[in-house]
């Protein structure tokens, strides 16, 4: 992938290992994935994918102008919710009312002609009046065809002695045997109330049936749409295989718990609740007929004919009392418009799922091919923005994708993942980019061995390379070099006379090298010498480079003996020091760049060495050299010479040697 407007600076091999990271860090995140789906108890992936989860449902509702109603077919009349509200409880007694008033209702929907008529409150055991649970009882039988009571369930582990495992076992917990015989103990009477909080304590999934003894007992709300669409149970077809529920020509995917994901298309408004005027179009007083319970017991004929005439009818608490108030993706909702907003679901067949993994694996793998093709062209910085870009365009995406297909793709893991890519990738970067620093840091050492901090600034200096320039500094500065070297080079091959440069010059190097000095130039055969840039003649540069002079001649004198006796050719050597202020920096141009030390005192220095022989010294020192390692030293003073370029005479000294050093 070639971009035009975009610059990179890593190598074709930085690329290639890039797209590499960032294709494995996707993998590591699919990976991880796949483990935390095993952690019911702890995943992680789980708790941020649901907040992102609420905040669409919630964006959904809260957006007019980018959301039509998701429920269109069947709102406006077709179903009727009787709440057992605070208004019923003031006129008809604390909770649990009286059963006799579901008695009056009964007959009051009979009137009304409802269509189906679905209790939202169990009824476990018996009231304590048994006048009350006779009439509610005889009640119901007179309307048992269009009658669907609710059931709870609870989960009990039991030992297999032969598999030594844990069994769960689902376990009916039907109403108390009155009302049970009056639905004449049928099970398509009976609807499994499952509004199961996550672990977040937000009611997201539905649970379409249970088994009891391998029998099914479906859920409440796939009994109330089998009566009120008359589709009898025997034409419910379950595909374990792929898991899929037929009800008709509607389909069904549900996941390894039987459980469905609520498509929340209405929310419930508490009175302490303010909305915009977006989201009042999304109450559920848009999409069903609400009335008090109190209000139907005193309604007449007429009016309960208009009111109910072949509705689906939910009877559900919305009372503080009765504790049925559930946290939902859009707010807090008594459990009847839970179960309402499902029923919906079911009459339109609108459901929201999961992505399947096989396109969501293409998909974090796409977002890793990116990361890894994009980034080698970005510094960490427009990286970092270039993530961020890309990680709100994941957002917006996935929103999208859940309003208008109903697909839901986990934003964590998406999100996880460009953040890892960028990580890793600018590590290696930059690991990469430390370990090229420390090869041309090497290259300079062999080459031009200058102190770190030196290379440090010239290696990380900018893009357009190192900034010509200098700062001035008090140094020494040694020049040395081979007397007759012409006349060595005419006798010998170049060959050899490389040779025997290049073992003078490693001798030579271990001194500079032990007393501190930086080599800053080669010319063949002779050599340019700094002292006082790192230690130990960081702090006595004059000095150091008096001793490297001094030694430099006790070495070579070892050489001379050396190659006399390998019948080589041998040469004497001139040294001049003086010590003074330099400029130090960068010197050149942009095409060619030099670190140098210039100034009086490198002049100075290579005059001395000239001199050397002329005033038969091999090593020669400025008075400022002097001056500065006089304590030291044991001199010979001679006479001021004039240098080309001074006016003035300069006093110099023949160094005979070193004393309480």
């Amino acid at each position: 992938m070639k971009l035009i407007f975009f610059k990179s600076n890593y190598t074709k091999k930085q690329k290639k290992v890039s797209f590499l990271i960032s294709l494995f860090s996707s993998l590591f995140i699919l990976f991880l994935m796949l483990v935390f789906f095993k952690l019911e108890n702890f995943n992680i992936f789980d708790t941020f994918n649901n907040i992102f989860m609420n905040y669409f449902f919630r964006t959904r509702l809260a957006t007019k102008k980018n959301v039509e109603p998701v429920f269109k077919e069947y709102s406006g009349g077709k179903i009727a919710v009787i709440e057992v509200d605070e208004n019923s409880l003031t006129k008809l007694g604390t909770w649990p009312i009286p059963r006799s008033n579901y008695a009056k209702l009964l007959e009051k929907l009979k009137i009304g002609q409802a269509k189906t008529i679905a209790f939202d409150i169990f009824f476990p055991e018996k009231s304590g009046k048994i006048y009350e649970d006779k009439a509610f009882a005889e009640s119901i039988y007179k309307n048992q065809k269009k009658i669907i009571l609710a059931a709870q369930y609870s989960v009990k582990e039991e030992l297999d002695e032969n598999l030594k495992i844990k069994n769960k076992i689902e376990i009916v917990q039907k109403p108390f045997a009155l009302l049970w015989e009056a639905i004449g103990k049928s099970n398509n009477r009976l609807g499994i109330v499952s509004i199961e909080e996550g672990k977040d304590g937000i009611v997201r999934k539905a649970k379409l049936w249970i088994e009891e003894n391998n029998l099914p007992y479906l859920s409440f709300d796939l009994q109330v749409i089998s009566n009120y669409l008359n589709i009898p149970q025997k034409e419910f077809k379950i595909n374990l295989r792929e898991n899929i529920l037929k009800i008709g020509k509607t389909k069904i995917k549900f996941d390894n718990r039987r459980e469905v994901f609520i498509n929340y298309g209405f929310k419930y408004l508490e009175k302490s609740e303010s909305l915009s005027k977006y989201e009042e179009d999304f109450l559920a007083q848009h999409y069903m007929d609400i009335i008090s319970l109190k209000d139907v017991l005193s309604m007449s004929k007429e009016d309960l004919l208009s009111f109910f005439k072949d509705k689906l009818v939910l009877i559900g608490t919305t009372a503080t009392a009765a504790y049925d108030n559930k946290a939902t993706p859009v707010g807090i909702m008594p459990g009847v418009y839970i179960h309402a907003n499902f029923i919906f679901d079911l009459l339109e067949g609108k459901f929201i799922y999961p992505i399947k993994f096989k396109y969501f694996t293409l998909w974090i793998l796409f977002l890793g091919i990116l990361m890894g093709l994009i980034l080698p062209y970005f510094t960490p910085r427009q990286g970092i923005v270039f993530s961020l870009l890309l990680s709100y365009l994941i957002i917006q995406f996935s929103y999208l994708f859940f309003k208008e297909k109903g697909i839901i793709i986990q934003v964590f893991p998406a999100h996880l993942n460009v953040l890892l890519c960028f990580i890793t990738v600018n590590i290696y970067h930059y690991q990469s980019e430390q370990a090229a620093k420390k090869r041309l840091s090497g290259l300079f050492q062999e080459f031009a061995p200058l102190p770190s901090s030196i290379l440090d600034e010239i290696i990380s200096g900018s893009s357009k390379g190192a900034d010509l320039g200098g700062q001035k500094v008090n140094l020494t500065i040694l020049f040395s070099d081979i007397r007759g070297y012409t006349d060595l080079s005419e006798k010998l091959d170049p060959i050899t006379v490389m040779n025997t440069l290049n073992e003078y010059h490693t001798i030579m190097g271990e001194v500079f090298e032990r007393n501190g000095a930086v080599i800053f130039d080669y010319q063949g055969d002779a050599q340019m010498v700094v002292f006082g840039l790192i230690p130990p003649s960081k702090g006595k540069h004059a000095f150091y480079a008096v001793k490297s002079a001094l030694e430099m001649q006790e070495k070579l004198k070892i050489l001379r003996e050396k190659w006399q006796n390998e019948g080589k050719h041998t040469f004497e050597i001139g040294v001049g020091v003086c010590t003074g202020d330099v400029s130090l920096g960068i010197v050149g141009s942009a095409q060619r760049k030099q670190y140098a030390a210039i100034g009086d005192s490198t002049n100075v220095a290579a005059r001395l060495q000239g001199l050397s022989r002329e005033l038969q010294s091999s090593v020669l020192i400025s008075e400022s050299t002097y001056l500065a390692s006089r304590d030291y030293l044991e001199v010979d003073v001679l006479s001021p010479v004039k240098l080309k370029g001074k006016s003035e005479p300069l006093q110099v000294y023949r160094v005979k040697g070193i004393k309480n050093a």
